[in-house]
């Protein structure tokens, strides 16, 4: 327990400290000169009296620190969640189509129609033809053996004049049945089968949307914040 202060009377104060005054000279004298009462009254006296204190113990209660607060500072609470994030934004990508083609058989003319003049050549018949060989003349002949029939007795021939007939003989002949001559003769046109490959639907193109890509990465999020944690420290 703290030990009490003793408390002394303000008038005790005054003389002691007129007392100490006093001693010191001059000084002295005019502090005691402002001890005196304030009003003067003639015919009226004053005595400075020393009055010793009176002491009376009792028990206080002091102060010896005030009451204050204590401020403690809580840090934030953290724990890792997972999250999911945009690694790449959607967008678009253009395509190509590219073209189909077929294969179609085509009927390609590769020599137009034309005229064509041709001889015709002549037309010979082989015909048989009965030609003299030996015209007929008179010649003397021989007639028949025998002594009646000679002429005289010098030759004993007798001559007739005989008539001999021609002779035919049997020739073969061509002649000309039908002349030489042109004709015009048509000349159809003349077509190739060809392969050909053709087009069937051109090129295009076409937009096709591409879609964002995701990551799930662990982030540390905040669960609590820090704050100041205020506790009344009270006075001793």
């Amino acid at each position: 327990m703290a030990r009490p202060k003793m408390r002394r009377r303000p008038f005790f104060i005054a003389i002691l400290a007129a007392a100490s005054i006093g001693a010191a000279g001059y000084h002295g004298q005019h502090v005691l000169t402002q001890l005196l009462p304030p009003s003067n009254k003639l015919g009226e006296c004053y005595a400075q009296v020393f009055v010793p204190p009176v002491f009376k113990a009792q028990v206080t209660r002091e102060l010896i620190r005030e009451a204050t607060e204590q401020i403690e500072k809580v840090p934030a609470q953290y724990e890792f969640v997972e999250q999911t994030i945009m690694v790449k934004e959607p967008s678009d990508r253009i395509e190509i189509i590219p073209a189909t083609y077929e294969w179609v058989e085509e009927k390609v003319l590769v020599q137009p129609a034309a005229e064509r003049i041709e001889i015709v050549p002549p037309v010979y018949e082989t015909i048989q033809e009965q030609v003299v060989e030996t015209p007929g003349h008179s010649v003397w002949k021989k007639g028949a053996g025998g002594p009646f029939q000679r002429m005289d007795h010098a030759t004993g021939d007798i001559v007739c004049l005989v008539e001999v007939p021609p002779t035919y003989k049997t020739l073969e002949k061509r002649i000309l049945k039908t002349p030489a001559a042109t004709r015009t003769v048509k000349v159809p046109a003349q077509y190739r089968i060809v392969k050909k490959r053709v087009l069937r639907t051109p090129a295009a193109t076409r937009t096709v949307k591409v879609p964002g890509e995701y990551s799930t990465i662990k982030v540390k999020k905040m669960i609590a914040p820090a704050y100041l944690k205020r506790a009344t420290v009270p006075a001793q």
